[in-house]
């Protein structure tokens, strides 16, 4: 998103990252932005960028996949009742 520009670089200067965090936020920003909450809606619900940084989202933990079947495989727009 290319919102509150300003925010963002206040949070990115708070921060003050080093290379290794750097590394950390481009590996979770390449899995997060293939996520189904950020595709949904045309992109509606994508953090703030200042949110995203203020937040520490790159910490976060990938969601593993869920499905109705218990067998932990996920079976998108495959309807197996």
């Amino acid at each position: 998103r290319r919102v509150a520009k300003q925010e963002a670089r206040k949070a990115w200067a708070q921060l003050h990252p080093d290379s290794a965090t750097v590394d950390k936020m481009i590996t979770a920003l390449a899995w997060q932005s293939v996520q189904v909450q950020w595709l949904r809606d045309g992109g509606q619900f994508i953090p703030h960028p200042a949110t995203w940084l203020n937040g520490r989202r790159w910490e976060d933990e990938p969601q593993q996949p869920t499905s109705s079947n218990g067998t932990g495989h996920e079976f998108r727009g495959l309807n197996l009742d």
